[in-house]
């Protein structure tokens, strides 16, 4: 009987090894984002992350991502209005009339023109944004260098600050865009007048991010500092279903409305992932480094 020499043997150790290792379910390796700050859904349901790194669109089927504008900063805050995104934060190795240092400001992208400076460039920092697709002049931001929610009424072009408040993370309503929702460190505080004036909400989970739900009327998706993620509503308080758990600590969540249901989104400890199915079961659509 003839045997295999040391050639073919190790020939056939290689061959194997490069099948393991080259299997079509991989894909490229997922870009470095160092943090992530904010995730956002556009109104056709495409998902963006902002990051240190700049803002990115999830492909959720190949499991990859790609540079928004193809400009690269640390996007803190951001929110999509229609197609177009808003964001806010530093500059990174690009400074020009967009992206001013110490801080850009509000800068949109919009699909085919780029990145373009709307307001208050070097001057404020927004670590939290929202809009609303009941009205999208509407533009409501934490900025970073006071304790305020500030508010926009046209687009994010002029800005008045509205109530103090030390807030975490903001949503306002997609059905009454006068109703702003804030996290803070004594719980969960609603304003019915576009900011003026907060009261807490009654018998809600201690959340530290939020998005507003646009399949209900003062519709409300969180997560709190344990990893639970609830959703429920400001008009009916003491009404937060649980809708499951992140895995470590969640930075961003967001949400879609489609015909199927809601979408949430959450990022944390194994990347961006998506549900929907109410929080039974996660699909990861853009794995952690």
């Amino acid at each position: 009987m003839s045997h295999p020499s040391a050639l073919t043997t190790l020939t056939l150790v290689v061959l194997a090894l490069t099948a393991c290792t080259s299997s079509s379910d991989e894909g490229p390796p997922p870009p470095d984002l160092g943090h992530v700050h904010a995730l956002a859904y556009d109104d056709a349901g495409e998902l963006f992350v902002a990051s240190h790194h700049g803002v990115y669109a999830i492909d959720q089927a190949e499991r990859r991502a790609e540079l928004v504008g193809e400009v690269e900063f640390d996007a803190m805050g951001m929110a999509a209005s229609g197609a177009d995104l808003l964001a806010s934060g530093h500059p990174g190795e690009v400074v020009d009339d967009v992206f001013v240092p110490p801080n850009i400001g509000l800068v949109r992208h919009a699909p085919g023109r780029g990145w373009e400076s709307v307001a208050l460039a070097g001057r404020t920092d927004f670590h939290g944004l929202a809009t609303s697709i009941a009205d999208p002049d509407v533009v409501a931001g934490l900025p970073t260098d006071r304790e305020a929610l500030a508010v926009s009424d046209d687009g994010g072009t002029t800005w008045t600050d509205r109530a103090p408040v030390r807030a975490r993370d903001l949503a306002v309503d997609h059905v009454d865009p006068a109703t702003v929702v804030v996290t803070t460190e004594d719980g969960l505080l609603v304003s019915r007048d576009a900011g003026r004036t907060f009261d807490p909400v009654e018998d809600a989970p201690l959340l530290v991010i939020v998005a507003a739900d646009p399949s209900r009327e003062g519709g409300l998706v969180g997560v709190g500092a344990d990893g639970a993620i609830w959703q429920g509503s400001v008009v009916e308080p003491g009404r937060f279903e649980r809708l499951g758990a992140a895995q470590g600590t969640a930075a961003a969540v967001a949400t879609h409305a489609t015909r199927g249901g809601l979408v949430v989104a959450v990022s944390d400890d194994r990347g961006v992932v998506v549900s929907e199915d109410d929080g039974d079961t996660w699909t990861v659509v853009l794995p952690a480094p």
